[in-house]
C-alpha cells in the first residue's frame, strides 16, 4: 500500500508550494503520493511543468473551498 502524505501550503506564494513538494518527494519511495493544499492560482501550471520534467506524476487536481488540492505520485529518482 502506498504511503500518502499531506502538505498545507495554503496562503504561500509561488514558488513555495512547489519547493515544499520537492522537499517532501525527496524522502519518498516510488508509488508514494503527496497531496498539496494550496491557494496559489499558478500551482497547477507549476506542478504540471515540474512533473513533465521529472519522473513524478500529477495524478489529481481538485478545486476546494479554500483553493486547490494537487496530488503527485513519486516516481523513480
Amino acid at each position: 500500500m502506498a504511503n500518502v502524505r499531506e502538505i498545507d501550503a495554503r496562503f504561500l506564494s509561488c514558488p513555495m508550494p512547489l519547493l515544499k513538494l520537492r522537499k517532501e518527494l525527496a524522502g519518498m519511495q516510488p508509488g508514494d503520493q503527496v497531496c498539496v493544499y494550496t491557494t496559489d492560482p499558478g500551482a497547477y501550471q507549476d506542478f504540471t511543468a515540474f512533473c513533465e520534467r521529472s519522473a513524478h506524476k500529477l495524478v489529481n487536481m481538485t478545486q476546494t473551498a479554500e483553493g486547490f488540492a494537487l496530488t503527485v505520485e513519486c516516481g523513480e529518482s
